[in-house]
């Protein structure tokens, strides 16, 4: 196993932060204030969960929830009082002064391996242009969420810890070892990394941020394990609702020939993880006419293979497809449109569009 503990650098980078805003959320749930005593539930009377004086905090939107641009915000919690104690060690890795988290992460030769992989989006340092470590961006995204998030003077201590192995005897001890820091929480962004890991952190009431089960199975290892996302059946049916809402009827304004059309949805879903019978009569309540299938140059699989690599993706987002199969540059030999030929496309259940080449 390797270990470093490396000083803070200044250093401006980009990354999905849903992690450590639930870490933060989690440090405020937990025994926080002079007088209560650790433990692993919520103490929400000691965070001071809509009081008036979290309502009245300067970083308290109107909804009573945190004025940060993000998801899944946080309620607002109430300010310390100068002088006041924040409890000091309420929980195991969390003390006056800060929080411990253990960012398990790859080795630097393996995050700058995945660099040149086609379709990968490492973090940025901005200052250079150059790529940086994930490492690197979570401390950077901790300054940010600093200006929002309570946390009564405490500051997130980060070390970072990179795996022995994938196999299971080596899962097991980069577990025992991550468990002997008594971390408040473990970050998991290694390649390789196996649930084996995970569940023996879990085992030891230690919380895990790792991905790879479904919901239903995080569930079971609550309130320990949490996922790089939101609950699938939520964000699906608010996919439906957000397009049924807002997009159907509506005209492709940015799709070319397609402008003058009416929008028209189809929806693709794995055999697991959401229930299906809900999305469509949620779809059916909602009025969404769900289209059925078309042909395509790349399968789904592989469209959806292909966009994960860049970004990721969630339940309810919506992927717009061009290019229909039969293309003449794929031909042999090639067949190319000329000067008043008429194109026609069409996909079954929406219609046809007409283009006269000029």
């Amino acid at each position: 196993m390797s270990v470093s503990v490396r000083p803070r650098r200044r250093r401006r980078v980009l990354l999905p932060s849903l992690v450590l805003a639930v870490t933060f959320a989690l440090v405020a749930a937990m025994a926080s204030v002079a007088g209560a005593k650790p433990s692993v539930g919520p103490e929400v009377a000691a965070a001071g969960v809509g009081t008036k004086a979290a309502l009245e905090s300067p970083n308290c939107g109107p909804d009573g929830k945190l004025a940060y641009p993000y998801q899944q915000r946080a309620p607002c919690t109430r300010p310390l009082k100068k002088g006041e104690s924040n409890g000091g060690a309420t929980t195991m890795g969390v003390d006056k002064n800060s929080i411990k988290v253990v960012l398990f992460m790859s080795t630097h030769a393996q995050q700058e391996s995945a660099w040149n992989t086609v379709g990968q989006s490492p973090p940025k340092n901005l200052a250079t242009g150059q790529n940086a470590y994930t490492e690197d961006a979570y401390r950077d995204w901790s300054d940010v969420f600093a200006h929002s998030f309570n946390t009564w003077g405490r500051k997130i201590q980060y070390e970072v810890v990179t795996p022995s192995g994938a196999d299971e005897a080596a899962q097991h001890a980069d577990a025992l070892a991550i468990a002997e820091k008594k971390p408040f929480a473990v970050i998991v962004q290694a390649t390789g990394t196996g649930q084996v890991f995970a569940s023996d952190l879990v085992a030891k009431k230690i919380l895990v941020f790792y991905s790879g089960v479904t919901n239903e199975q995080a569930s079971e290892q609550a309130p320990y394990r949490w996922l790089f996302g939101t609950d699938s059946n939520a964000a699906a049916v608010n996919g439906v609702q957000f397009a049924a809402r807002q997009l159907q009827g509506q005209t492709a304004k940015w799709s070319g020939d397609f402008v003058d059309k009416k929008r028209v949805f189809g929806a693709v879903h794995p055999e697991t993880g959401i229930d299906w019978q809900y999305f469509q009569s949620t779809a059916k309540k909602e009025g969404l006419k769900l289209a059925q299938g078309a042909d395509l140059i790349f399968s789904v699989p592989r469209l959806i293979g292909e966009l994960s690599a860049v970004l990721p993706l969630l339940p309810g987002d919506v992927i717009f497809t061009g290019t229909p199969a039969g293309i003449g540059g794929t031909r042999q030999p090639p067949r190319f449109l000329q000067p008043g030929e008429v194109l026609e496309s069409w996909v079954e259940g929406i219609g046809t569009i007409r283009n006269r080449c000029v």
